[in-house]
């Protein structure tokens, strides 16, 4: 078994590469021309600079990207457990605990990010006009 998981993290990450190519959304989609027409600050390579809710957007969806990471951990993990139970009531109830509280922090998470964004999009709204 540690045979197939070793084999499968070495392609992982062989393949993973590819994965972060450069790709500039606002520059190449003519999303930046937009901003800076809209009284927005940009910077020599023609993104946003020093806007306050762009560095909270940032860190927002790179928490929310970790924790999608969590989850789908979470996930793998309860059903390798539930798989590996063999008739085992107590590994079987460990299982659907951890798939059960996997999935109520991902409503808890979305919840969250609904509010965030509601209080995020009014305040700069306000602040903007």
């Amino acid at each position: 078994m540690k045979f197939f998981i070793n084999i499968f993290f070495v392609f992982f990450l062989a393949f993973s590469g590819p994965v972060f190519a450069k790709y500039d959304f606002g520059r190449e989609s003519g999303l930046n021309t937009t901003a800076g027409q809209s009284g927005y600050t940009l910077d020599s390579s023609g993104n946003a600079k020093d806007i306050f809710f762009v560095k909270i957007g940032v860190y927002i969806n790179f928490i929310l990207s970790l924790l999608g990471v969590v989850f789908l951990v979470l996930m793998f993990y309860a059903g390798y457990t539930w798989f590996m139970a063999q008739d085992d009531k107590n590994e079987i109830q460990k299982a659907q605990t951890t798939l059960k509280n996997a999935i109520f922090g991902l409503i808890i998470v979305l919840a969250a990010y609904g509010i965030t964004y509601f209080v995020l999009n009014n305040i700069s709204s306000s602040v903007i006009n």
